[in-house]
């Protein structure tokens, strides 16, 4: 179960570097010069081909956008993209696409787009609770284009942020936010915090942090990296250490909420009154071996004082001295 969820939000995202819909006036104020504004147009057009393509689930059409040695941040190439891709259409064959176009830059036969990208679905459907579920995704991604041969293409991108969040029953008003950071340099430990601000009465709230590297296939979740524990607070928190293979990172959290109702022979009967999944990207900031860190900030400021020190000049270095006053009023004899 932890799996098929884990994986519909992670490529939930990642469709949505297929389904590009330019805004309305979301161009610079700017004039641009002849050329400039031409590429853009042509940028434009692309993307509004992207969302043709996407809502007919043509993967043909849409891989032809995307240059032959495209690479992603998460390192994908376009074959694995476009693998998660199918996998979305398959699993969200009505998923709602829409974007942002927030700058787009030209410099000669390169660009770049910056976009915020949303996508929701309602009426998902679990065998283990009874109300029908929403999703709603949102990420801001820099995608880079290049002219090849009189086409813009896109060669690659980058993801600033993911949000992803499913929910079902009451769990949809109970106000669920997952606190992590958008970057984190290798091997570092970060903080997660997995809250829900409108905490329901009378019922038992269980909830988990897990975190799986940006890979594909992707894995199976361990149970085991964080079992479930009961929300005695608004919040759960957990410490994670990035890895050090220089992988991006998914952290998912998840929380139950359980009823129970009286049966007319006296039992009670327990139930999922609300489930929520909720996901975001941590980019993993790469060691650099060949890098050899600056002291610290301290070290610095105590390396000027004393260099400050060394240098100082005493007064009597400054002040004329006595043979000096005598060949000045020589001079003016």
């Amino acid at each position: 179960m932890r799996k098929r969820i884990f994986s519909a939000v992670v490529i939930g995202s990642i469709l949505l570097l297929t389904a590009l819909t330019p805004a309305m006036g979301a161009s610079s104020k700017n004039k641009c010069s002849a050329d400039i504004c031409k590429a853009e147009k042509e940028i434009r057009n692309v993307l509004n081909k992207q969302v043709e393509l996407t809502d007919k689930k043509d993967l043909a059409g849409l891989r032809l956008f995307y240059s032959t040695d495209y690479r992603n941040s998460d390192a994908f190439d376009r074959d694995t993209t476009f693998a998660l891709v199918k996998e979305n259409f398959e699993i969200y064959p009505d998923l709602k696409i829409s974007l942002k176009i927030n700058n787009i830059d030209v410099q000669g036969k390169y660009a770049v787009a910056n976009v915020t990208e949303y996508a929701s679905k309602d009426d998902l459907k679990r065998d283990d609770i009874d109300y029908k579920g929403k999703l709603r995704a949102e990420a801001k991604t820099l995608y880079y284009l290049e002219n090849i041969n009189g086409k813009w293409l896109i060669t690659s991108e980058y993801s600033l942020y993911e949000k992803n969040m499913i929910t079902f029953g009451e769990a949809e008003y109970a106000g669920i936010e997952l606190e992590i950071p958008m970057s984190v340099p290798a091997g570092k430990e970060y903080d997660a915090v997995l809250k829900i601000n409108n905490l329901p009465q009378t019922a038992v709230v269980m909830g988990s942090i897990t975190k799986s590297d940006a890979v594909y296939p992707i894995p199976e979740e361990d149970d085991t990296n964080d079992p479930y524990r009961i929300f005695e607070d608004t919040a759960l928190e957990r410490i994670l250490i990035a890895n050090r293979d220089n992988i991006n990172e998914y952290v998912s959290g998840t929380i139950g909420i359980t009823r129970s109702k009286p049966l007319p022979n006296g039992d009670y009967k327990l139930y999922l009154s609300g489930l929520a999944f909720v996901m975001g990207k941590v980019n993993v900031i790469p060691e650099n071996t060949k890098y050899t860190p600056a002291k610290s900030v301290d070290e610095i400021q105590e390396q000027q004082v004393e260099n400050s020190e060394n240098a100082s000049v005493e007064p009597e270095d400054i002040l004329p001295n006595d043979d000096y006053i005598k060949e000045s009023e020589s001079a003016d004899d």
